[in-house]
This record gives C-alpha cells, sequence and structure tokens, in this order.
C-alpha cells in the first residue's frame, strides 16, 4: 500500500464555478487538512478541447500546498468502456491521458458501460459487450503505460457493471497500469442488507435489473481487495446511490472498510466522491475532515 494512500483526495465540481469559487474552496480543503485532490469527471470532459486548464487547476491548487492526484474518466452513454467502437470516443480519453499524467494526476478511473442494461441488449449479449470492453481497455493502456498513469475499472450497480464483470475484466490483462476502483457506496448497494426493502430501490437499479430482481453478492470488497488501487468514499441508504457522507446518511460499516484497506496491496489512493447539496448541512471542511476521523492517515 502506497505509504499516503489513507490521505483522501478532496472532490469537488471544478468545473462548475469560476477561479474565485476554486480558491474558496482549495483553501476549505487546506484548512481542513487534506492533501490532495481529485479531478471530476465534467473538468476531465473539458481537457480534450482546453488540455491548459488542467495547469491552471493545479497551479492554483499549488498555491495551498495542495495536489491534484486522481481523475475521473469521462463517462455515460457512447464513453464507457463496453461501447468504446468509435475514433471520436476513443479520442476523449486518449487525448486526455497525457495531460492528466503531466499534471501528476496517478488513478484515472473508468465505467465499464450500463446503457446495456438499461436498454435490455445485455442479457444474451454479455461476451459481445466483454470483448468491446476488453478491446478498449487494451487499446487505451498503451498510452497509460506510455505515461505511467494507473488505469482503474469501478464498480457500479447494473448487470454490466457490478464487482464480478470488473474483476473478470481486469483480470484479462497482467499489466501494471490496470487495476480496480472499489467504489464503496455502489458495493453497498449491491451487497446483502438486512431489511432492505428491495421494492424501494430507486427506480433506475430496478430497471437495469428487470425482469428480475437486483442479484446481492457479499463481501463484494473483499473480492475486489487484491487487485484495488483506488476507492471511492460516499454512502446511502441501501436503496439510491445518494453519494452522501456518513455524517448526513449511512449505512456502510467504515470500520470494517478500513481494516480490509489496510491490507490491500496496491492501493495508491482513497477518493471522497460525496455530493455537496444544497439542502445538505455539510460542507467541504466537515466532508474532509469525516474522512479523516474514518481513514486517519499517520
Amino acid at each position: 500500500m502506497d505509504k499516503d494512500a489513507f490521505s483522501v483526495s478532496g472532490f469537488f465540481r471544478w468545473s462548475r464555478t469560476d477561479d474565485r469559487g476554486i480558491r474558496d474552496a482549495c483553501g476549505e480543503f487546506f484548512r481542513a487538512g487534506a492533501r490532495f485532490l481529485s479531478v471530476d469527471a465534467e473538468t476531465v470532459k473539458t481537457l480534450k478541447d482546453r488540455p491548459g486548464r488542467l495547469e491552471e487547476l493545479v497551479r492554483i491548487a499549488g498555491e495551498y500546498g495542495l495536489i491534484f492526484r486522481d481523475a475521473h474518466a469521462v463517462w455515460g452513454p457512447g464513453n464507457d468502456l463496453n461501447e468504446l467502437t468509435g475514433e471520436e470516443r476513443f479520442a476523449v480519453h486518449e487525448k486526455v491521458i497525457p495531460v492528466l499524467a503531466d499534471c501528476g494526476i496517478r488513478t484515472l478511473s473508468f465505467h465499464i458501460g450500463a446503457s446495456c442494461s438499461y436498454d435490455g441488449t445485455w442479457r444474451g449479449n454479455e461476451e459481445k459487450y466483454r470483448s468491446i470492453a476488453c478491446h478498449a481497455l487494451e487499446r487505451l493502456l498503451v498510452p497509460a503505460e506510455k505515461h505511467r498513469l494507473m488505469l482503474a475499472v469501478e464498480n457500479c450497480f447494473e448487470p454490466s457493471t457490478t464487482a464480478q464483470e470488473a474483476i473478470g475484466l481486469v483480470r484479462k490483462f497482467s499489466s501494471p497500469c490496470l487495476g480496480l476502483c472499489l467504489d464503496c457506496g455502489h458495493a453497498n448497494l449491491m451487497e446483502p442488507m438486512e431489511g432492505r426493502a428491495v421494492d424501494r430501490m430507486v427506480g433506475y437499479i430496478r430497471q437495469a435489473w428487470k425482469p428480475g430482481p437486483p442479484l446481492f453478492t457479499p463481501e463484494i470488497a473483499e473480492s475486489m481487495k487484491e487487485e484495488i488501487v483506488t476507492v471511492h468514499l460516499h454512502d446511502n441508504d441501501g436503496l439510491n446511490d445518494c453519494h452522501a457522507s456518513p455524517a448526513e446518511l449511512g449505512t456502510i460499516y467504515w470500520k470494517r472498510m478500513a481494516l480490509l484497506l489496510k491490507s490491500a496491496p496496491r492501493l495508491l489512493s482513497l477518493q471522497s466522491e460525496v455530493e455537496l447539496r444544497k439542502e445538505s448541512f455539510l460542507s467541504l471542511a466537515g466532508i474532509t475532515e469525516t474522512w479523516g476521523k474514518l481513514f486517519p492517515s499517520d
């Protein structure tokens, strides 16, 4: 495990504000004791046409002693691994990999792809989609290895994006630049939970698993442990992917998670993925301090 792995990267929507807002966020992260930051997918999406923007962010963060360490790849229909078949779509990722690496980013997390689960084409075509994802990773690993950037495949909550699918995909390769991204909130939705009212789970999750109920699997984090390189930290009520802080809403047993991750041999980083909501009482500082208590870095 990397010596700085338990120093949690701060999460913020950098492209939704101006430079003053960015400075305010950096100041709040700094005062709360953060050392590292992550680049959200919305901001990564802008880098294809405006690569210098990340250098600007790195410069501002550096004024506060903060370092950008992690990033999330552009995701959604057409951009996920099992949908990458055209040059234009590949360019969204291939053009930003060197930009991210040159700015010190160490991990870039990818979704496998959920569209096929929602449009009903996953069942009966599993091997086709797995093959597309495999070929996409094979191609993306070329620039990733050249620039020494770690690609991480994330577990989500649809049939095509489960932890089992992520593990199976990563194990097809032996690259030192490929591993898993454990998303704790997504794992919580897909593990068995006593008393969970499955019929009350958010509609999009139930839609993805039709005609049957979701398939719950115990000990998802344990099954991923050996290949985990980065982790997304957020909590939920077991019904909805609400990206909450444990301080406002939570059902995850974080002590179990901390103990497990301390023995994850390839772990490079933890990242907050808690969303700031207008109705929440939380601040960036409060979120940062919560993670610092749950995952002390010393």
